[in-house]
């Protein structure tokens, strides 16, 4: 994971949102992020079933993942402090079984928020623990979302 973390760190001044394919591949390779090169499979983590997997990069300090994020991973890129802020599922979209991961590529510390009617379940606290932590979100029942993985006080 880590050398897909420093391939991804490498392309992070792409300015909208990437697709990686991980579909069939000839030797060992991958169609590129948005045409930029080709991508060694070898850097990719290898989890059975998946097709695709979106990365969207925010450069911002505030973001509210949409249905559109469903199944993806969303690189909060900020210097300063940041949040992704869980709205509401009437108008998010998300349903039960939906994921999302949220990752620390910037220097500032990114903190997930539920917002108003929002349930967020989280074992440790739900601030990402360093740059390059990720957490996993499961959309567990209405308006709720449990929160695993790298996260502190």
């Amino acid at each position: 994971m880590t050398n897909v973390v420093r391939h991804i760190n490498r392309l992070i001044d792409i300015q909208e949102t990437a697709e990686i394919s991980l579909g069939p591949a000839s030797a060992g390779r991958v169609p590129s992020l948005n045409g930029l090169g080709v991508l060694d499979a070898s850097l990719l983590p290898t989890t059975a079933g998946l097709q695709n997997y979106i990365v969207n990069i925010q450069y911002g300090i505030s973001y509210s993942p949409t249905v559109a994020d469903r199944n993806s991973i969303i690189l909060m890129t900020a210097a300063s402090a940041n949040t992704v802020v869980l709205d509401y599922d009437f108008y998010s979209g998300f349903t039960d079984g939906d994921v999302l991961e949220v990752a620390s590529f910037g220097s500032g510390s990114t903190t997930i928020v539920a917002g108003p009617g929002i349930t967020l379940l989280y074992p440790t606290g739900p601030v990402l623990r360093s740059q390059y932590s990720r957490a996993t979100l499961y959309h567990t029942s209405s308006n709720t979302w449990t929160c695993v993985e790298d996260t502190k006080i």
